[in-house]
């Protein structure tokens, strides 16, 4: 209000006066002159948007990206690692074969291909509900319901023409796979699946390891660390297997080791000089070992081993190795060694030899296993030989 308004408010105002007290000010003009100036810019948008009915259109869809594993990263659990219930069907083995899916206009390119990839009988994956059960490390190998041996359920198939044949036969036992994952991948691939693989309980993901190497038609041995003269110098590893120890601590290692994986036909010795000349301790683990239904292979390394012995005496299935093809691992001593061994097999019907899957090994073995049948050899997985018909 003005003042002269108040110094007479009750004074009746004439028209003129109302209109010009309604004039709007200076603030509110400038206001309403912007509040128009953006409603005009809306609609002048709205009619200026170009019609594009009829001009195609594209959708992309993003797909989920896997995240990418680094030292960083933790990668995603191996299913094969899962602590899982052994709920897989009780067919012993799967007699499907690989084929190889290629169009070769001639027969010596076939021939060929055959000889890079050779057809192999794959064996089931481990591990079989009806030979595992439950132990306080993990599962355990176990005879069935219906007496069967995890050695034979495991084991791969031979025609018993085969066994009973006079050629001579011999077996390789490779260990120390499972700790190097390149040379373990090596020998999965490239060695013929007659060759037995001893697996280190050490490795990791060995599950894993050990059905790609029974898909690739490789019987699978456990590889038991036993204690060697001059321990603890020579330190097989954790747990290993004790002569002074009670045997409820011996027993508790055994089941821990074999427990690390499922699958496997057997036992062979790592190292065990001292352990296996002592047959207090010994005795035991070859009774479990024969109430769980496997068989147990002594590398021959030590003239003192009671293997023999006390396998007979307790029943288990007892083989000894009687060639350690690389004890010197050079290539030409490897090649010597596999010489003696296939010398050995035709004096006595067959053999037994052992190694560890060493770069030079792997390709000297690769090598030697290639002509065999132009040499009258059969190379047979190491549990045929424990079978009656090739005694």
């Amino acid at each position: 209000m003005t003042p002269d308004e108040l110094r007479q408010p009750l004074r009746r105002r004439s028209l003129r006066e109302k209109l010009r007290a309604m004039r709007p000010s200076a603030l509110m003009s400038v206001s309403v002159l912007v509040v128009g100036c953006f409603a005009a810019a809306g609609v002048w948008a709205v009619r200026t948007v170009p019609d594009k009915t009829g001009e195609p259109t594209v959708t992309v869809k993003i797909e989920k990206v896997d995240p990418i594993v680094t030292s960083s990263v933790e990668a995603e659990p191996d299913p094969d690692e899962a602590d899982a219930s052994p709920d897989v069907s009780d067919e012993p083995y799967d007699a499907s074969r690989e084929t190889i899916d290629l169009d070769l206009s001639n027969s010596d390119e076939r021939q060929e291909a055959a000889l890079v990839r050779p057809v192999r009988q794959s064996l089931v994956a481990a591990p079989r509900k009806s030979v595992s059960e439950r132990g306080p490390h993990g599962l355990l190998p176990k005879i069935s319901k219906k007496g069967k041996k995890p050695w034979l359920v495991y084991g791969a198939k031979v025609k018993t023409s085969t066994l009973r044949s006079a050629t001579p036969k011999v077996a390789i036992v490779l260990g120390g796979l499972g700790l190097n994952g390149k040379l373990t991948q090596q020998a999965i691939n490239e060695l013929p699946s007659e060759v037995t693989l001893a697996f280190a309980p050490y490795g990791k993901r060995l599950q894993g390891k050990i059905n790609e190497a029974r898909a690739a038609g490789h019987e699978v041995m456990l590889q038991l660390p036993m204690e060697p003269f001059g321990y603890p110098s020579i330190d097989p590893g954790p747990r290993t297997l004790l002569a002074s120890a009670n045997s409820a601590k011996t027993i508790d290692d055994l089941k821990w080791h074999m427990s690390r994986f499922s699958g496997y036909t057997g036992v062979i010795n790592y190292l065990g000089a001292k352990f296996t000349s002592e047959g207090e301790n010994f005795a035991p683990v070859l009774k479990e070992l024969n109430r769980r239904g496997l068989i147990y292979l002594d590398d021959g390394t030590s003239q003192r081993s009671l293997a023999g012995a006390l396998g007979q005496v307790i029943g288990i299935p007892v083989r000894t190795a009687v060639e350690v093809i690389d004890s010197d691992a050079t290539y030409n001593a490897v090649s010597a060694a596999l010489a003696r061994l296939e010398e050995k097999a035709a004096r006595d019907g067959f053999a037994i030899g052992v190694g560890t899957g060493l770069a030079t090994t792997l390709d000297a073995l690769g090598s030697w296993s290639r002509d065999l049948s132009a040499r009258n050899i059969i190379l047979v997985p190491a549990s045929a030989l424990y079978r009656p018909q090739a005694g």
